[in-house]
């Protein structure tokens, strides 16, 4: 037992009693504090067992100089020392007061302190946290206590409980009046007060008051302790008390040789292993107002129990049956928490119980594990400093601890800025858990911060490495060994800081080489960096690019070992945005790590070089194209596009530079203005439709952007308004409209129609070839979806065959045939019922003769077709084979397709496919094929001039009937050859006109001979 100070005496003594050897001794430490401030009186002290430690705390020198100082005495060193705690929730004026009471929880190692007085009584509760070594105000909950001095206080230890009697009220009491510390306990009278603080709940209750015993007088200058065998706080006046807290039941102690006489303002403390209590000085009033102070040591011990001989005794908790049937204390580094027969426990790992008879264990102190037998603490020592690394945003796992002295799966790590040995430390922010980690797996070998990647987010930096080996380890300040440090790796970006680094310029379709960022504990082989539009640590939409870099080197740059990351970005294929792109990393602590899209970290930006996407312009075929200004980020002169239906594809026809416009280098920041290369013409010519965009800037020594296949990054459209070009068939002799299909017409754009291919000719022509409705420009219409030219009625008598349709956009100037553009060929063919007769230059469509039939169609095959042997038509402009009829004198015969001679005695004189018709009765014809009944004879008659029967008659003969002889003169050589088309187009010609003399084709031979038997000069012709 260890008794310092008082009002008697000399008040800074410290003494020592030795129970066993019943002996006491004057301790004479060395001071380690101002002489004025080691007296004291009415002050509290509570004992650490781990540290040996006596926490000196308050009281007062002399009657109005109150104290606020805690003193430290260390039984090892003998020393007395001041820590100078820190204060929380209170400043150094509230922290003076006396007649106050302190308990010692030894298991999280604080010292409670409860009300007492200052300038006026207090109602306040203090924590005073030794390995912190800081006070804070604890502002409890439920039934607060009113301001109090003069009470006494005990620990229960298995509750994590602090215990309050009675004492000087200053304030109304729990039960409605004023305490009064004069009024001593009759029968009927309750306590003052009684409250119980929970410390795990940080509660405060009242606690219903028992009925009191004659001889129980105020505790307000008496003494208290906890009896946790019987789990009762100990009152300890003339009497021992024994108040069960559960029961809510008071007992006087029994047994002999009580203490005699009143004794107050006294010391005293319970020795759990030998169920005694011992009382030491004080003061014993004589009368008179006069005191004596008091220097003798009282004990009072109470026995055990035994099962053997004690029906219904059990052993009490901190005590266990042995095998001469009593029951006796545990040992050291054992325990036993609950009455029964059951046997005490070994303590769990980093816990201890020093002596005998415990019902808890306790931890070391920070720093400090278990021995082996759990009876002691011994120092854990590190004697290798590692290095390790993880990730932000990935579950941070550390494997190897070496170098230990001990190891346990109860250890933690911390990770801070601060030294290991600062009690006070700023949190990492990001980390869960104030930086502290899980226990350790693997023997205490492999820790984890958190479960899932938000769980791991602070600022890339390097952070000590603290390692708590006591059992709990949830306050900073239990991590006090150095371990190593932790790269926690991860780039430096900063949003929110204006200095920042500027975005990196890349150029879109071209290599970005050498971009770098920093960051801290950045590595080659645990990166991964792509940049794109989205938010780092967002889902990539699926119609997003996000592209990949490819690393090169990781270097420390700075005494802060701050890191460089250098990379390229292979063709880059992202498009401009006035946003700037994310570039964004991650940490592959492990194979798929990255593939959950949170875990990747801002670590930069990037501006894309190029034109703005989409851009359109629009220009129209046969016109001067002038692009709009082309706006982006970076564009400067030399920049090129190129028109391209794919990009990266085949250059196309028809535009001026093979569709490559480079910029001027005369715009601002609100656009570029390009042109065609080349010095020709800047007129389109090529097909109307919707192409690509296509952007491309020179790099010397790469390329120079001179072919189609430099341009790979689209960024909008051309527009190129026109027609497409399409044949339109229209007949002679019938209204012609005439569809137009293409891109970007409108109504009010212009049709011309011209002979030839080049629509410059102009359409005044057209009046000498039999359309004069056509020599002037149409508008195009437009009718629901489509647009229409109207060309009106088209004359018979006009020349078929095949013409140019040309237009010009409404938005462009259309007053010279220069402006107008192809937009396809227009048939003019023959009506059915209609022939192309003449030269190609001055074909008509003539009426199909009779005996033919014609189609009609183009000019070079709209010709006259002869009815079958012995058929004819009825009339001109016979259309199909339909109309070839059975001639005059002809019939069907019985095949049903060919036409057979009326026989001798029949007659037809209609062309039709109608039976022939028999002469009158008594009349005959002279030959077969009659065409007339005028052909019908008497019998007798024509018997009588034959003179034969047997005389066979015909109407026609197999001799030649006409020969036709036609010479051409001077005919240029290149025409007399046989492959000439001017004699195809010569023998057509005759063989209709002489067709239409003699009847029918299979009369007419032509015989055309080649130049080398002709016998007329060779540029002559015979026929």
């Amino acid at each position: 037992m260890l008794v310092f100070g008082g009002l008697e005496g000399k008040p800074t003594n410290l003494l020592k009693y030795d129970l066993q050897a019943n002996a006491w001794t004057s301790l004479e430490p060395t001071w380690m504090v101002p002489d004025a401030s080691r007296d004291r009186s009415f002050h509290t002290a509570v004992w650490d067992p781990v540290r040996r430690q006596m926490l000196i705390f308050g009281g007062q020198r002399g009657p109005t100089d109150i104290i606020g100082e805690l003193q430290i005495y260390d039984a090892e060193e003998n020393t007395f020392t001041d820590p100078a705690p820190s204060l929380f929730g209170l400043s150094e004026s509230q922290l003076g007061r006396t007649r106050h009471t302190a308990v010692w929880d030894p298991k999280f190692r604080i010292m409670w302190v409860f009300g007492g007085r200052s300038n006026d009584y207090l109602d306040d509760l203090l924590m005073y946290e030794i390995e912190a070594n800081s006070w804070t105000k604890v502002d409890g909950d439920g039934d607060l206590p009113p301001a109090s001095a003069d009470h006494i206080a005990a620990w229960a230890s298995t509750e994590r409980s602090m215990y309050v009697l009675s004492g000087f009220l200053g304030e109304m009491s729990y039960g409605g009046g004023i305490s009064s510390p004069e009024c001593y306990l009759y029968p009927g009278c309750s306590y003052g007060m009684l409250l119980r603080y929970d410390t795990q709940a940080n509660l405060w209750s009242k606690l219903l008051a028992p009925e009191m015993q004659p001889t129980m007088y105020s505790p307000s200058r008496y003494s208290a302790a906890w009896e946790p065998g019987a789990g009762a706080m100990l009152v300890i006046a003339e009497d021992i008390w024994e108040i069960d807290v559960q029961a809510n039941t008071t007992t006087v102690f029994g047994g002999a040789r009580k203490m005699g006489y009143v004794r107050t303002d006294f010391t005293a403390v319970f020795v759990p292993d030998a169920r005694q209590i011992l009382v030491f000085g004080g003061t014993q009033p004589k009368g008179n107002g006069v005191d004596q102070t008091l220097s003798d040591v009282v004990a009072y011990h109470k026995e055990i129990c035994r099962p053997d001989i004690d029906t219904g005794c059990q052993c009490p908790p901190g005590f266990e049956l042995h095998e001469n049937s009593s029951c006796e204390p545990c040992d050291a580094g054992r325990f036993k928490d609950s009455f029964g027969f059951t046997r005490c426990e070994i303590c769990p790992i980093a816990s201890i119980s020093l002596g005998r008879g415990n019902v808890e264990c306790i931890s070391c102190q920070p720093g400090f594990t278990n021995t082996e037998d759990h009876t002691g603490c011994v120092q854990v020592l590190a004697e290798v400093q590692s290095l390790w690394t993880c990730p932000v945003k990935q579950v941070c796992v550390s494997s190897g601890l070496p170098g230990l002295s001990h190891y346990g799966h109860h250890y933690r790590l911390q990770l801070t800025k601060s030294n290991c040995n600062e009690t006070i430390r700023d949190d990492v922010p990001g980390i869960v858990n104030a930086g502290m980690s899980g226990y350790g797996e693997d023997n205490g070998t492999v820790f984890a911060w958190g479960v899932k990647p938000a769980d791991f987010q602070p600022v890339p930096d390097l952070l000590n490495v603290c390692l708590c080996v006591s059992l709990h380890c949830v306050h900073q300040w239990n991590y006090i060994l150095p371990v190593g440090q932790m790269f926690v790796s991860g780039p430096l970006w900063d949003p929110t800081d204006p200095d920042r680094p500027p975005p990196t310029d890349c150029v879109m379709g071209r290599d970005c080489l050498d971009v770098t960022f920093l960051g801290s504990g950045l590595t080659l082989n645990q990166s991964s960096v792509r940049v794109q539009r989205s938010a780092c640590g967002s889902s990539i939409a699926e119609a997003e690019k996000a592209q990949q870099a490819t690393l090169k080197r990781a270097e420390i740059v700075d005494a802060d070992m701050n890191s460089m990351l250098t990379m390229d970005f292979k063709f880059i294929e992202l498009q401009y945005d006035p946003v700037p792109h994310n570039i964004c990393w991650c940490g592959s602590s492990s194979e798929g790590s990255c593939e959950d899209p949170f875990a990747w970290v801002q670590a930069g930006q990037m501006r894309i070089v190029g034109p703005f996407n989409p851009h359109e312009a629009q220009c129209a075929v046969g016109q001067v194209c002038t692009f709009p200004l082309i706006t982006g980020y970076g564009l400067r002169s030399g920049d090129r596009i190129m028109v391209l239906e794919v990009c990266g594809g085949q250059a196309l026809a028809g535009f001026p530079g093979d569709g490559i416009l480079e910029a001027q280098g005369n715009g601002t920041d609100d656009g570029q203005e390009f042109l065609f290369i080349g010095e020709g013409s800047q007129e389109v010519r090529g097909r109307p439709g919707v192409y690509r965009l296509c952007f491309c800037r020179p790099v010397p020594d790469v390329d120079n952007c001179t072919f189609a296949e430099h341009f790979t990054q689209g960024f909008g459209f051309l527009v190129l308004s026109g027609p497409l070009e399409k044949v339109t068939t229209c007949e002679l002799g019938a209204d012609c409209t005439v569809d137009f299909v293409g891109s970007n017409l409108a109504a009010g754009d212009q049709v011309t129609v011209v002979t030839g291919a080049d629509c410059s000719a102009g359409p005044t022509s057209m009046g000498a070839l039999g359309y004069p409705n056509l020599t002037s420009t149409t508008l195009l219409t437009r009718t629901g979806a489509r647009n229409q030219a109207l060309l009106g009625l088209l004359h018979l008598d006009g020349t078929p065959g095949i013409y140019r349709m040309c237009w010009c956009s409404t938005t462009s100037g259309c007053s010279s045939p220069d402006a107008f553009v192809s937009a396809g060929q227009l048939e003019l063919t023959c009506p059915p019922g209609r022939y192309s007769l003449g030269l190609a230059s001055g074909r008509k469509c003539r009426v199909c003769t009779g005996g033919y039939y014609c189609a009609g169609g183009s000019a070079d095959f709209a010709v006259r077709i002869g009815c079958p042997v012995r058929r004819t038509t009825k009339t001109v402009g016979a259309v199909t084979q339909v109309a070839c009829e059975c001639e005059r004198g002809y019939q069907l015969g019985d095949d049903l397709q060919s036409c057979v001679s009326c026989g001798i005695g029949f007659y037809k004189d209609e062309i039709s496919d109608a039976s022939c018709k028999a002469c009158p009765e008594g009349l005959t014809t002279y030959m077969q094929g009659s065409v007339s009944n005028a052909s019908c004879i008497d019998r007798a008659e024509l018997l009588a001039e034959s003179g034969n029967d047997t005389i066979q008659a015909s109407n026609h003969s197999m001799v030649p009937a006409v020969v036709v002889r036609l010479e051409l003169m001077d005919l240029p050589e290149a025409q007399t050859s046989m492959t000439s088309g001017l004699l195809d187009e010569l023998q057509a010609m005759l063989r209709a006109t002489i067709s239409n003399v003699l009847g029918g084709p299979e009369a007419l031979t032509l015989e055309i001979l080649p130049a080398e038997v002709r016998r007329l000069a060779s540029y002559n012709m015979q026929l």
